[in-house]
């Protein structure tokens, strides 16, 4: 399958390390050139304004990390002509009856659990494991080595940090970013970071500072 990559970032050079022995990458689309020559990657350079013509395929993958901007790249692109395939690394293991909507990408080492859903352009990052009846929606980014335990409903656009736990049965909310190795316990019912052990969402205070104070439930 012939491949164009958005972005260059580090995800970006990740995806490219997992996946250039089973697709052929045709070039980056990029603002940052520099990090196009600086890494020698494969392909052409092409540039934002792309079009399927130019990259000499329709088949894109988005590989950028923040959630917001996959949303707005997958209708830009969309409305281009390009399309986004589901790759998924032949060391992962995926269970049955489960859904990858368009774009999703599975690194390495990954495990997913029956009867789950993941949304369009959604990115699970390397040695994460997703149980059972999970449902995880559109342009989520899921960082290595998290650990989402079954019957969990993960919302939109959400930044799931390095080792984050999330505790089964659990609902989180859209536009919720969780910091490395935080641990959720109960439903985060709005947009926010959730950090620690138990996770609580950062607040920042008058002065400035930031706070861990807003109970579980937030």
């Amino acid at each position: 399958m012939d491949v164009v990559i958005i972005g260059t970032g580090g995800l970006a050079r990740e995806f490219c390390t997992w996946f250039e022995d089973s697709i052929t990458i045709c070039g980056f689309s990029t603002k940052n050139t520099d990090e196009f020559s600086k890494f020698n990657l494969p392909g052409h350079l092409l540039p934002p304004d792309m079009t399927p013509e130019m990259a000499g395929t329709s088949n894109a993958v988005i590989a950028v990390g923040a959630p917001a901007m996959k949303e707005t790249l997958y209708h830009f692109y969309t409305q281009r002509g390009f399309k986004f395939p589901r790759l998924v690394h032949t060391t992962s293991l995926v269970g049955k009856r489960v859904s990858l909507q368009e774009g999703c990408v599975v690194a390495p080492k990954v495990i997913i659990g029956p009867n789950t859903t993941l949304g369009r352009c959604t990115y699970i990052n390397f040695g994460t494991t997703i149980a059972h009846d999970v449902k995880i929606d559109d342009f989520c980014q899921i960082n290595p080595a998290s650990c989402i335990n079954g019957s969990i409903s993960i919302g939109k656009r959400c930044t799931i940090g390095s080792h984050t736990s999330i505790l089964q049965g659990v609902s989180v909310s859209n536009d919720v970013v969780t910091a490395v190795g935080s641990v959720i316990f109960s439903n985060v019912r709005s947009s926010g970071t959730m950090i620690g052990n138990p996770a609580k969402k950062m607040l920042l205070s008058v002065s400035g500072t930031i706070e861990k104070n807003s109970p579980p439930n937030a």
